[in-house]
């Protein structure tokens, strides 16, 4: 049941609709649709934590209308305690079936990418194909030492379980608000610096991140603890092609443990890009998305 749906205009002029959606068991999905109103449908998973505000790619460039969710916890979408990666993939195939799209591509990044296997694995038929870019996954604790200080820490945060990390999320989350992201990532390697000290990308990171906390930060903490695993399904059962994008210099989730997850899919390309990092062209990739 729809609570509300209204149609509106970013501030680049890209039109979008905000709705949100009660689902079966009672909780509220919000969402968003960006883009022509016929575009072709794709789903896109922002990374964590963030909203179905971060737009990224402007949809009206390759005629799509892109479907966002805030993900439990987040925004408006009623928070679900100890939730899993196929919950959430459930809660995204139960507003397709609102919205009337049967089997669509999946582009994500960074924390959404596991979401997208789970959509992949739990929902196969409904997915036609899945493109992510610096995807997310389980990191081995040999591996945090070559990590960006925010996910090292984090790293060690999750070994005492979710209070610890809730209490190591609060205190990130709270300097993102209040001094931005470039502060808090001023680790961050060369070829991320030129997104995160663009004025314009911290001035909209900001406002999205006010967004994704707008009930605290519980919600963070509950998709960390998923993301970091154990995962509730088989990556081996994702049964649709994967492109898997990943820098050579990504510093928030290594190569290596890009490599260990995605030789477990049965279908996957994994593209190595050199003198990248973290952040890829989602444009580029949303653009793959829809040619295949």
């Amino acid at each position: 049941m729809a609570i509300n749906s209204e149609w509106g205009v970013d501030e680049d002029g890209v039109p979008f609709r905000d709705g949100r959606l009660q689902l079966r068991d009672g909780r509220t999905l919000a969402w968003r649709i960006w883009g022509e109103r016929h575009g072709r449908p794709v789903v896109r998973l922002q990374g964590t934590a963030s909203t179905r505000l971060a737009r990224g790619p402007n949809p009206l460039s390759v005629g799509a209308q892109m479907i966002m969710v805030d993900r439990p916890g987040f925004g408006y979408s009623t928070r679900l305690p100890g939730r899993r990666l196929c919950q959430v993939a459930d809660d995204i195939i139960e507003l397709l079936d609102f919205l009337g799209f049967d089997d669509v591509p999946v582009v994500a990044h960074s924390g959404g990418a596991p979401h997208a296997l789970a959509l992949g694995a739990c929902h196969r038929q409904r997915v036609r194909s899945i493109t992510v870019g610096s995807g997310a996954c389980p990191i081995l604790p040999s591996e945090r030492v070559s990590l960006i200080q925010a996910n090292a820490d984090l790293g060690r945060a999750l070994d005492l379980g979710w209070e610890g990390v809730h209490t190591y999320l609060t205190g990130i989350g709270s300097r993102l608000l209040s001094e931005g992201i470039s502060v808090v990532l001023a680790d961050a390697p060369p070829e991320d610096r030129s997104r995160l000290d663009n004025v314009l990308f911290q001035r909209r990171d900001t406002q999205r991140r006010r967004e994704a906390f707008r009930q605290g930060f519980a919600g963070w903490t509950d998709e960390t603890m998923a993301i970091a695993g154990p995962w509730d399904f088989d990556p081996r059962d994702v049964g649709v092609h994967v492109d898997w994008w990943h820098g050579v210099n990504d510093v928030a989730v290594p190569l290596s443990a890009a490599r260990r997850l995605t030789e477990q899919l049965s279908d996957c390309e994994l593209h190595v890009v050199e003198g990248r990092a973290h952040y890829l062209d989602v444009g580029a990739l949303l653009s793959r998305s829809l040619a295949e």
